[in-house]
């Protein structure tokens, strides 16, 4: 997954609309929708957004092979031709 793929995933799993994230951040929905739409999201946007959302980013070993825990999500490297 990436960045907009687990925003998405969190928004949905909440039942949160992109409007109501705003919201709570005191944002207009474009400020949401468009970095969403376009993948263009820094790091620093997606902490805020996991903060508002109460989930937080973590650093740590890799797994490996296995399923993760409801909830969890991995970020994986994007690539060129992906």
């Amino acid at each position: 997954m990436n960045f907009p793929e687990v925003i998405r995933k969190i928004l949905k799993d909440k039942r949160i609309t992109q409007g109501m994230l705003a919201e709570k951040l005191g944002q207009k929905q474009s400020n949401i929708s468009m970095p969403l739409s376009k993948g263009n999201i820094t790091l620093e946007k997606l902490l805020e957004w996991l903060d508002a959302l109460d989930y937080e980013l973590v650093v740590q070993p890799k797994k490996g092979a296995g399923r993760r825990k409801e909830g969890e999500y991995l970020i994986e490297r994007v690539t060129d031709g992906e």
